[in-house]
């Protein structure tokens, strides 16, 4: 019905790219540190390896920060260059060049190698979302805690007998197991920012196996198996997280958009209405602990994002009233300009004149591709100006649905289905010379596409001119022998105008063999039978024509007296 909106969403993200603006290029930096770490009684190589990482870690991370401090871009961002390491500790991974053990010492030599402009893009990006760079603080300073907790106890231990030093000993091995998983934890967000997601499954893994008790990094995890595609995985961590937090709305709508990516619709819309219902409470929440970083535009768009959500898996359960109602809401809390909502306020408009045409609210169907087209960028404008042409045809407003299809013709030259389209408008009011001109143009540009000689057939057919009707007919067939309609235009003209029966019966036949459980062809195909009277065959046809519900099949078997 709407041919090019299957191919919208995926053109407005492809444009959003387009506007991003490039920022700062440079050559990879690389940054490399050494650090030698003196073993106590208490250590393992392991526990060895594990703190002198942690601090050569620390070491490079405070030289890039001061590094990025100095760079102009990061001092208009005015952040520390305490607030710079923090973050890019979630961006970049060490990589260890070199190490020794002799039993007594761990020496370790590690390098860190980053495009800085990417890095700042990053940090720039990081910086605006407080929950991320809230979660890289935490991680920070439970890493500091141990290092600190684990130095407390090493100097303990040096003094400590009996039972204390075992007690002590079991809590020392635990800080090393503690700063092994916040090590796994920091490198997963790190490969999973890159696009990595397969490694950083891998290391989420290992600090969970480590028995980390952090339920971010079930989110993580359950994220990263989103991206891959293992939606039954992500939905196992994402129970996790909603098992420790029920109010966390974020967890019910990733988990929904993984229901709705394996089909379960049902579930998908539970979760999206479970995190709609969440977020005012959530709100609220915030408020009372005075925090400013959920801010009256970002609170709107979480739950235009959610409701968003839901309207589209109300879409695929074909339960469209109530689409239209969660898209009357994204649209209510962008306002009047959808771009108050990036690309989420297009799209809300965009689908929302889709389902509205599916309703056969026309007349807002139009309204909202309106507001599209007024702001979208003129790359979008002609898939929008031929969906709203093609409203306007469905509509009955033929001469706005010809004025569209220009103008999406300006943008897309020698576009052949576009071409047949403009065709069909002219068609509509009875301008059969300019349809029939429009065919000839896209059989010019692609003379194989058949639907231009079935809809130039139609067009010659209407204006009784059955020779060439039949002409472009068969032009078609031999292109597709396919189409159920190609055979059925030419059997009506065979048929009912120029009395070629048995062609026309052909034909129907044809039809038939495409399509069987189609009632109108049995009748058709019936009828031409009673032309050359053959009675039981037509009989026949409108029995089984009359069993499929036809009316009129129905009423000539009474007419003669049969039952069917």
């Amino acid at each position: 019905m709407m041919k090019s909106s299957l191919i919208r969403i995926n053109l407005i993200f492809i444009l959003l790219v387009l506007f991003i603006p490039n920022l700062v290029s440079a050559e990879t930096k690389t940054f490399i540190k050494e650090y030698t770490y003196h073993a106590g009684d208490e250590d393992s190589r392991n526990s060895s390896r594990t703190i002198a990482l942690r601090e050569v870690k620390r070491l490079l991370l405070e030289e890039l920060g001061t590094y990025l401090e100095s760079v102009t871009e990061v001092q208009n961002f005015r952040l520390t260059k305490d607030h710079i390491t923090t973050l890019t500790a979630g961006i970049v991974k060490t990589e260890i060049t070199d190490e020794k053990w002799d039993g007594r010492t761990y020496w370790l030599k590690a390098k860190i190698s980053a495009d800085p402009g990417a890095v700042i893009k990053s940090i720039d990006s990081l910086r605006k979302d407080r929950l991320k760079t809230k979660e890289l603080e935490e991680i920070r300073k439970r890493s500091d805690d141990l290092l600190k907790e684990n130095a407390r106890l090493r100097k303990e231990l040096a003094t400590s007998k009996g039972e204390k030093r075992q007690k002590e000993l079991t809590e020392y091995n635990q800080t090393i197991k503690d700063l092994t998983a916040v090590e796994w934890f920091e490198s997963g967000l790190a490969l999973e920012r890159s696009g990595n997601y397969k490694d950083a499954i891998d290391a989420y893994s290992n600090a969970l196996e480590l028995g980390s008790k952090e339920v971010d990094i079930y989110w993580h995890r359950a994220f990263s198996y989103k991206h891959l595609g293992d939606f039954r995985l992500a939905i196992n961590d994402f129970n996790i997280v909603i098992q420790s937090n029920p109010h966390n709305y974020d967890a019910y709508s990733m988990r929904g958009r993984a229901f709705e990516s394996l089909g379960e619709l049902k579930q998908a819309v539970l979760d999206y209405s479970k995190a709609i219902a969440l977020v005012p409470k959530e709100k609220s929440y915030y408020d009372k602990r005075g925090d400013n970083y959920i801010n009256d535009a970002t609170y709107k768009w979480i739950i235009a994002n959610y409701y968003y959500d839901r309207a589209k898996a109300y879409r695929k359960l074909e339960n469209y009233r109530l689409a239209l109602i969660d898209y009357d809401k994204v649209v209510e809390l962008a306002g009047d300009n959808p771009s108050n909502f990036s690309v989420l306020g297009y799209l809300a408009y965009f689908e929302r004149a889709v389902v509205n045409a599916v309703l056969e609210n026309y007349n807002q169907s139009i309204k909202d591709y309106d507001q599209v087209l007024k702001s979208w960028p003129e790359e979008a404008n002609a898939s929008f100006y031929i969906d709203r042409g093609n409203v306007h045809m469905q509509s009955g407003s033929c001469k706005s649905a010809i004025t569209d299809f220009e103008k999406a013709l300006n943008l897309k030259r020698n576009d052949t289905w576009l071409l047949v389209s403009l065709g069909l408008a002219h068609e509509c009011i009875k301008d059969y010379k300019a349809a029939i001109s429009n065919y000839d143009k896209a059989i010019e540009i692609d003379a194989g596409y058949a639907n231009a000689y079935y809809c130039k057939g139609h067009a010659y057919f209407t204006v009784g001119e059955y020779d060439q009707a039949i002409n472009n007919y068969s032009k078609a067939i031999k292109l597709d022998k396919n189409k159920v309609a190609f055979y059925v235009g030419r059997g009506v003209v065979y048929g009912s105008y120029l009395r070629k029966y048995q062609d026309a019966i052909s034909d129907f036949s044809k039809a038939v063999e495409l399509n069987p459980n189609d009632a109108g062809l049995y009748y058709l195909r019936g009828f031409n039978y009673e032309r050359i009277a053959d009675k039981p065959r037509a009989i026949k046809d409108y029995k089984t024509a009359a069993r499929l519900g036809h009316k009129s099949a129905q009423e000539r078997l009474n007419d003669y007296g049969v039952s069917w």
